[in-house]
This record gives C-alpha cells, structure tokens and sequence, in this order.
C-alpha cells in the first residue's frame, strides 16, 4: 500500500512539473542510503574482516569513517543525477541495490521477504500493465511531453546517434528491479551456494523473456514477474528436489 500511496504522489508531483520536490526527494533518499544504510553496512563488514582475518585489516577512526562515508554519499547523489560517465553511474546504482538487498535481507523475516517478492511482482503487473495504473499513466505522460522520468534507472548502454541525431530507444530497469533481484539471490544465499546458482539462471532466464516481449510488443513492461516467478519457484525446487538429491553425493565426494 506504501509503494501505491507513493507512486501516485510521484506521478502528480511529475504531471505539475514539481520537479525541485522530485529532486530533492530522490536525492535525499540517495543520500540516506549511501549514507547510512551504506555506512552501516560498511562497518559490519570491517567488523567481520577485522575479527575473521586475525587483525590484519587496518583500522580507521570514526573521524575518518564518517568523512569518507558522507563523501561517497555526495559523490553518489551527483553521479546518479547529473552529468558523469555512464559507467560511473551504473557502478553506483548496483552499490545502492545491492546496500538495499542487504537492508532488507537482514532485518526482514525470511517469509515475510518471500511473500513482499511475490506482491510487488503482481503488484507491477497491475502498476505497469493496467489501464490504471500509476506506471502507465507516469509512462503515457513521460512519453507526451517528450522528458525523461526522473528516478533511479539503470541504462543498459547510451543513447545511438544517427545522422547527427540522438536515437532515444534504449532498454531501461528501475533500480527496483535490481534490488529486488538482489534480495532474492540473497535469500538464496543464505540457504546454499547451489540455490544462488540456480536462482541467478532463473532471474536471468526471466530478464531475457521480459526483453523478448519488450522487443515484441515495443511498450513499457514489468521486469519483476518472469524474473521473481521463476527465482521463487526455483528456489522451492531446487531446496525440496536438488539439495537433498546433491547433499548425499558431496558426502561421498561424488562429482556430477
């Protein structure tokens, strides 16, 4: 209800040209995760380094901490929305899925995780697909006046150019996306190595089906349900059918 209540605020906020509100809360929750959700993630990992490679990792103050974190921050807010190699900009829009993934991973329950998978997938069926539904009209609207969405996407590659003009026709996925993938292969991660394996092939599996029906039907697409789908259900096959038929076999060292 949450994810509903704020793309529709979104959606009026970009259809009156609110784009200094927009900004300000995108950048805003930018820097909130770097920042924070950033900086906690990583003093758990110099935690564990510290404890699990005898002491050689090397120490830092909280003086330093913070100057370094609060500067990744800034430079990450500047990177996603404004000018910067498009490199640049992938490398710290998977940093910031991934910070998420582990946001949500660790503090949410292991069902409650599964069953948030499985709504937002069917709940961007209904955002992206229906006749009203508050991605399509965001799309309808973006695609009328001609401007990009401002918000979090990942861009496969940049713009072509032909004849001295800049061809606009790109694949696009929300950070979203991204970190809902992550979630998933986390959650897999923390059963078995074989789950992430198999989970990944899935998801992938997915992405690729969601981009054959995007060059099919050439308009705007949900990303999550192939993808999140097929991870759910090869996740429950791979934990009730391949791990215990696999288990035995690496006891006994046999290689398949």
């Amino acid at each position: 209800m949450a994810i509903l209540v704020f793309t529709v605020i979104f959606f009026f906020l970009y259809k009156y040209r609110c784009m200094k509100i927009l900004y300000g809360w995108l950048g805003l929750s930018v820097a909130m995760l770097l920042g924070f959700s950033g900086g906690a993630l990583s003093y758990s990992l110099i935690i564990s380094l510290s404890k699990t490679q005898a002491g050689w990792f090397p120490s830092i103050d909280v003086y330093s901490f913070m100057f370094l974190q609060t500067n990744f921050a800034a430079m990450g807010v500047l990177v996603v929305f404004w000018k910067s190699p498009l490199i640049v900009k992938q490398v710290y829009l998977i940093i910031a899925s991934c910070i998420m993934a582990w946001v949500l991973s660790r503090y949410f329950p292991d069902w409650t995780t599964w069953a948030l998978l499985f709504g937002l997938s069917v709940y961007d069926i209904f955002a992206v697909l229906s006749p009203c539904g508050p991605l399509k009209a965001l799309v309808e609207l973006s695609q009328d006046r001609g401007d990009a969405i401002p918000g979090l996407v990942y861009e496969a590659a940049p713009p072509e150019k032909r004849a001295g003009r800049s061809r606009q026709e790109r694949v696009k996925l929300g950070l979203g996306d991204f970190v809902f993938y992550s979630v998933l292969i986390g959650r897999a991660a923390i059963f078995d190595f074989t789950t992430v394996v198999t989970c990944f092939l899935a998801i992938l599996t997915g992405l690729i089906l969601t981009l054959f029906c995007l060059a099919v039907f050439r308009k705007a697409l949900p990303a999550l349900p192939f993808s999140i789908f097929l991870g759910i259900a090869t996740f429950l096959v791979s934990k009730a059918v391949l791990i215990p038929f696999l288990q035995p076999l690496q006891m006994q060292q046999v290689l398949l």
